[in-house]
């Protein structure tokens, strides 16, 4: 694949990196997504009586306007990371984690089997782990 060396000569363990970066597909982006698109109008404003009687004021429209611009902020540099993937790479991550389509709906719309789907979606992985080290670091290396 890759085959990237950082300054200290060290490999990067590939498989792990994949591993690592399928897991956020999997577990993390689909909450991500869910909290960058929660409606405006489930964060309502405070209310003096749901106010806290203490002086350290911290309600739950405040952590979920935090939770929504913060995810907001995270889907935004994901986009962007995906964005600089090669076009024939990033479209396996755009089916199959941005518009969650099946492999069998991956293999007619790009022509290639789930095979070398999943190879080409690997590679997509090592590059999105790459570009996305500034908001967090997916990289094994040994």
């Amino acid at each position: 694949m890759l085959s990237i060396l950082d300054t200290t000569g060290k490999v990067l363990d590939e498989k792990a990196t994949i591993r690592n970066v399928r897991e956020f597909f999997n577990r993390e982006l689909p909450i991500i997504k869910a909290r960058a698109h929660q409606a405006y109008i489930d964060i309502k404003s405070p209310v003096w009586d749901d106010i806290p009687k203490s002086t350290n004021v911290d309600n739950g429209a405040e952590r979920k306007l935090t939770n929504h611009m913060q995810a907001k902020q995270w889907l935004t540099e994901i986009v962007e990371a995906i964005n600089a993937i090669p076009e024939k790479l990033r479209q396996f991550i755009d089916y199959r984690y941005m518009k969650y389509k099946q492999w069998i709906e991956i293999e007619e719309l790009s022509g290639y089997s789930r095979k070398r789907g999943q190879q080409l979606l690997n590679e997509a992985f090592l590059y999105f782990a790459d570009g996305f080290t500034d908001t967090y670091d997916f990289r094994v290396w040994h």
